[in-house]
Order: C-alpha cells, then sequence, then structure tokens
C-alpha cells in the first residue's frame, strides 16, 4: 500500500478534498477523510484547503492532484466559474510537497471511469463497445465538461476539452426561441448555456420572458426540485429542455469525435435527476442526426453514479503519469 497523497477535485462550485493510497491492483484506489466545501463560502482556495489539512489526521504529505475546472498554463488555473485561482508552483512549495500535479477536472473525471465498478453504471442506452474507437465522457455540473479516452498503443490516452462552449444548435421551435432570447443576453450562446446548473436557469428565465409569466424560481435547486415535484409547468419544461439538449450535445460529440466506444454521462446533477433523465427524450435527441441516424444504433450510453469519479481518476493519473 502507498504512503497517502493529497488528491483534490475543485469546480465552479464545491471543493472535495481527500486522501488516498494505491495498490498494485487494477482499480486499487483507496480513498478515505474526504470533505466537501463550498467555493462561495470561502475568498481563496488556500482558505478552504487550509480548513481540510488542520482536520486530518496525516500531516507529512509528499504528493498531491489537483483536479480543476478551468485551463491549465504552467500549473496555473483561473478558475472558469469561480473567482478562486491556483497556483500549483507556489501551492507545492508552502505545502513542502515533493510533487505537485495539476490536471483539468474532466481529464480526471475522464480517466477515472475507466475504474468504476459495473454497479456505478446505470444503462440509458444499450449497445456494443468498440474497442478500438474513442469513448466520450460528459458531463453537465457548474458547467459543462467533455472528456475523450482515446486507445493509444493497448493502453489509453485521455484528453481533456472545453467542448462545452461550442455553440448551442437548437432542434425544436421552442429551443430556438430560447436560443434567440439567450443571444440577447449573451451574444454566443453555448451548450453550457443550457447544459449546466447555470444553464437551468437561464433556460428558465427565457422561458419565462417568452411567455411573459412571472420567474417565481430563483435558482437552478429550485426550479430542478418543482420540476421534479410537477409545481410548476415552465420548470417541468427547463429539465426537459435540458434532458433533450444534452441529447443533441451527445450526438454531437459522437459525430464529431467518432466516439463509437460508448459514451458516458457524468456530473453532479444527472443522478439528482435520473428517473426523470431516463423518461425524457434524451435517446430521440440523441440520435436524431438525419441522414446519420444509423451511426448511433449500437452505441451504448451509460450514466455515471459515483461521486467520487474524479477524485478516483486524479489518484490514478497521479500514479499513472505523475
Amino acid at each position: 500500500m502507498s504512503k497517502p497523497f493529497l488528491i483534490a477535485d475543485i469546480g465552479g462550485t464545491n471543493a472535495r478534498f481527500c486522501l488516498a493510497t494505491l495498490d498494485d491492483s487494477a482499480d486499487g484506489v483507496h480513498l478515505f477523510e474526504r470533505k466537501d466545501y463550498k467555493s462561495s463560502e470561502y475568498d481563496k482556495l488556500e482558505d478552504a484547503l487550509n480548513d481540510y489539512l488542520g482536520g486530518i489526521s496525516e500531516s507529512d504529505l509528499k504528493d498531491a492532484c489537483f483536479a480543476v475546472a478551468g485551463p491549465i498554463k504552467d500549473r496555473v488555473v483561473d478558475f472558469t466559474n469561480s473567482a478562486w485561482m491556483l497556483d500549483g508552483n507556489r501551492l507545492e512549495k508552502s505545502l513542502s510537497l515533493d510533487h505537485m500535479m495539476v490536471v483539468n477536472d474532466f481529464r480526471a473525471m475522464t480517466y477515472g471511469t475507466l475504474f468504476l465498478p459495473e454497479d456505478e453504471r446505470v444503462e440509458i442506452k444499450p449497445g456494443d463497445i468498440l474497442p478500438d474507437y474513442p469513448r466520450a465522457v460528459l458531463g453537465p455540473g457548474t458547467g459543462l465538461g467533455l472528456g475523450l479516452i482515446v486507445p493509444f498503443e493497448g493502453n489509453y490516452r485521455v484528453v481533456a476539452t472545453e467542448g462545452g462552449h461550442v455553440s448551442f444548435s437548437p432542434r425544436t421551435e421552442r429551443q430556438i426561441a430560447v436560443l434567440q432570447h439567450l443571444t440577447r443576453m449573451f451574444g454566443h450562446v453555448t451548450f453550457e448555456r443550457i447544459v449546466s446548473g447555470k444553464g437551468i436557469l437561464n433556460t428558465y428565465r427565457a422561458l419565462c420572458a417568452i411567455d411573459q409569466h412571472h420567474c417565481d424560481l430563483k435558482t437552478p435547486e429550485q426550479v430542478t426540485t418543482a420540476a421534479l415535484e410537477h409545481n410548476d409547468q415552465l420548470a417541468e419544461e427547463t429539465l426537459d429542455m435540458f434532458c433533450d439538449a444534452l441529447g443533441i450535445y451527445a450526438g454531437n460529440i459522437v459525430l464529431s469525435t467518432g466516439a463509437r466506444g460508448g459514451v458516458s454521462l457524468a456530473g453532479g446533477i444527472l443522478p439528482k435527476i435520473r428517473e426523470f433523465f431516463e423518461a425524457s427524450t434524451f435517446r430521440q435527441a440523441f440520435s436524431d442526426k438525419s441522414p446519420m441516424d444509423h451511426y448511433f444504433d449500437d452505441i451504448p450510453v451509460h450514466l455515471i453514479t459515483s461521486p467520487n469519479t474524479a477524485l478516483i481518476g486524479a489518484a490514478k493519473l497521479l500514479k499513472d503519469f505523475g
């Protein structure tokens, strides 16, 4: 068993810290002393990290891997959906680490899907995994992440992308109306403007404006709860559109990347709306790609339910590539 090292998964809303050890088995990742923090409650990343380090039993940490939501340059990150920043070079010195690895959060999420047990995957669409083709991992949370698993010389390469920022492509008149409204607000309307926590609120507000309806709900959580409890018709339509737009996006990614190895859906939102999602138009939107509808016949889609996928992926990245 390895000496414990520090792992973090830091997004736009939450910072998750834990310790990890590894053994030589294929998926031998052991996570412990996990604690979650709201980024809105701390001015700086270092403040949340110091709170965590002050409350754990292990003090002699020598290695770390931080998975972060934003583009990385020379181990420095300005977070896409947060006011925080991270300087891995400075943090490595201040924590007296031998080595600190900084990776894109969806690279960690993507890599982590390779090591999950089958009971943490839910089949959304049956199909056959073609091992010589790429796999796509995508998922809405605070933002919309996308990673690719590419077969390479008997192993895999993981590619992190900023694919959530490609242009939204509607397929219904109602979606076109929402796109037009959001274009007036934002200019360029990305899929992330629709398929994310913030996107849920964007869509709900757009539908309220289009229908000249008062916006009673103020947060993505309120919209989601109202939709699941059937308390607000526009909230239900919002969540319907969220699921449909995710299908459009996933189908676009498959066609663009040749991801016939399958699609994994990750992120924090989908497990919370699983029953609603499974009954949604996701599958229709996923394959509504005439004249290429047939391309999707055998492509499997799975929903990832593990809350630790990115942490597992970060630990394995540190072991395999650190």
